[in-house]
């Protein structure tokens, strides 16, 4: 009985403990309408943020919000932790506020020079014959 009470008490710290955090959104995936994952990357930690508009401060707050915010952009966020339902950590802010806007758009991470042999033959290997 003492491990069960201790269990339910350690789950409702876990669930009701409140944080706040920032960092720059790297990716944005939108599952519906009302609920979008965003991938946030700051102080060399990477947090995936689960917004959804039932946990969210009211629906035309969630609405707003989300149609402001971007890739790009710096964002801060009031949540909680959670659990997705194929097991994956997440946060599920109750508020989340524009900090700064991207003005410049951030390179996508799966493009790029894909062929490392032309980088090195363009790159590298000029500067050995340089200094030889």
């Amino acid at each position: 009985m003492h491990k069960v009470c201790l269990l339910f008490y350690l789950y409702l710290a876990w669930f009701w403990f409140h944080f706040c955090f920032q960092g720059r959104i790297h990716t944005v995936r939108k599952s519906s309408s009302k609920l979008i994952f965003y991938d946030v990357h700051g102080e060399m930690t990477k947090l995936q943020v689960m917004a959804d508009a039932r946990s969210y401060q009211s629906p035309d707050l969630f609405a707003e919000d989300v149609s402001r915010i971007r890739r790009g952009d710096i964002v801060g966020c009031v949540g909680y932790p959670c659990k997705t339902k194929k097991g994956e950590l997440s946060i599920r802010p109750e508020k989340m506020e524009l900090l700064s806007p991207c003005l410049h758009m951030l390179p996508h991470q799966h493009f790029g020079l894909k062929d490392k042999v032309s980088f090195f033959m363009t790159t590298v290997y000029p500067l050995f014959l340089a200094v030889l």
